[in-house]
């Protein structure tokens, strides 16, 4: 079972609470970072919401994005 929707969770938490605690009232993106991480991690980010995804490694990024693109999933940045 994916930890990745609770871990989510509990990053946009420290996000809004640090929001609160320095009164920034600008939107905030959370960039998910995929480095090393299998596609599946990707999808259950993009399921929870998440379209936003950084790689480090262009190889890596440009098969997780074919893969991806063939898949369906067309709307990720």
């Amino acid at each position: 079972m994916s930890n990745i929707p609770h871990n989510l969770k509990v990053i946009e938490d420290r996000i809004s609470k640090a929001k609160e605690q320095f009164q920034i009232n600008n939107d905030i993106c959370l960039l998910c970072v995929t480095k090393t991480k299998p596609i599946e991690d990707i999808i259950a980010a993009y399921n929870e919401g998440y379209r936003h995804f950084g790689e480090s490694y262009i190889n890596e990024a440009v098969d997780k994005i074919k893969t991806l693109k063939e898949m369906g999933y067309n709307d990720i940045v």
